[in-house]
């Protein structure tokens, strides 16, 4: 019984790795209409843009973990946001935290006084995780460009 039992936790074992290793991959085909449909469908269900400074940053860009407080400084639209945002970035988890995949000059990047902006759906409200965080600059003026843009034509339906 044990061979069967040592055979049996190899199978999970290995299971929950690839479980883990491809929970950000995207399915098998065109990868840039997947995403493209990705962020269509969140920016359909955007309830608030705003702006915000990072605080309390605790880690480096790189690190396995980086914990981060984000700041509102000011409500571009919709519902108000919170004040204050206890957030932490795990490396190897699905997040939109663009902040962590963004090339930032020598010296800059991640630490406190980074400027961002927020995009928040009702999902990103339960869980954080989901939250767009962009750094200020052409990034977030060119996301917030599509969500404009998404917002201006009316919803696709699946037919």
């Amino acid at each position: 019984m044990k061979p069967l039992f040592a055979l049996g936790l190899i199978a999970f074992s290995a299971n929950m790795w690839v479980n883990a290793a491809t929970a950000c991959s995207p399915p098998p085909g065109n990868i840039a209409e997947y995403y493209a449909r990705a962020e269509r469908a969140y920016f359909e269900d955007v309830t608030s843009v705003y702006r915000g400074v990072l605080a309390n940053v605790v880690g480096k860009q790189d690190d396995p973990i980086v914990r981060f407080s984000v700041l509102r400084t000011d409500d571009l639209w919709g519902a108000p946001s919170p004040a204050r945002l206890d957030l932490k970035f795990e490396l190897g988890h699905c997040s939109n935290y663009l902040i962590f995949t963004t090339e930032y000059p020598e010296g800059e990047g991640i630490a406190d006084g980074l400027a961002v902006r927020i995009f928040v759906t009702p999902a990103s409200r339960i869980n954080p995780e989901l939250l767009y965080i962009v750094p200020e600059g052409p990034l977030a003026d060119d996301m917030m460009s599509r969500w404009r843009a998404v917002r201006s034509q009316p919803c696709e339906t699946l037919e």
